[in-house]
């Protein structure tokens, strides 16, 4: 067999580990499996700490759903650790595996800001909020405000409103988490096994 049909057997080879696309399925988390104020943890590889869920009022929950209206279903999470304690403070998501994306539907009291940060709790980037407050009954933008950011790395995300919490709703959380890729060494060992496979049977051959 020629060292040409070799090559591409090698670099067939290689591409053949290689995903398509460096990334997993998109997760969304509507809060919808929670009833009125349990406190939200750990779901669908997310972690959540401050994070209360507050059903529609609608539906005989705590949400004043004429103020912090849900995007969709009657479930949000909140900024508050203890809703009936009063202690509250900035949400933090921390995800199992780094995610290449994160956004969710934000209705808040006071403007937000939103903190990436990596594996290592280096901030990657920050946003805020348009408004001031988009509240339902008082704000001055429009409900459900869409926020969030794309890149790699993305391990940890934090929200914050007011200090003492208790000044947002989130709904429809949604990100995307980074699938793994073959390392050099990897598809440098594919490479190698094919090789000496080839060169094998062209030695059974000749002999």
């Amino acid at each position: 067999m020629s060292s040409r049909w070799l090559l591409r057997l090698i670099v067939l080879s290689a591409l053949l580990v290689l995903p398509l696309r460096a990334t997993a399925a998109p997760v969304v988390i509507d809060f919808e499996s929670f009833s009125d104020l349990d406190a939200i943890g750990s779901i669908s590889g997310a972690t959540f700490s401050n994070a209360t869920a507050l059903r529609s009022g609608a539906a005989g929950g705590s949400l004043n759903q004429f103020e912090l209206p849900p995007y969709s279903g009657l479930t949000v999470a909140i900024d508050a650790a203890d809703f009936a304690g009063g202690i509250g403070g900035p949400m933090r998501i921390a995800f199992t595996t780094p995610v290449i994306s994160f956004n969710g539907r934000f209705t808040y009291l006071t403007q937000l800001t939103l903190t990436a940060f990596d594996d290592t709790q280096n901030v990657l980037a920050t946003t805020q909020s348009l408004a001031g407050s988009n509240s339902g009954v008082t704000g001055t933008g429009l409900v459900n405000e869409l926020l969030g950011f794309t890149m790699q790395g993305i391990r940890s995300v934090e929200i914050a409103g007011g200090p003492l919490g208790f000044s947002f709703a989130v709904d429809n959380i949604a990100f995307e988490p980074q699938a793994s890729v073959p390392e050099p060494t990897t598809l440098l060992l594919v490479g190698t096994a094919v090789a000496v496979a080839l060169r094998q049977r062209s030695t059974r051959r000749r002999v």
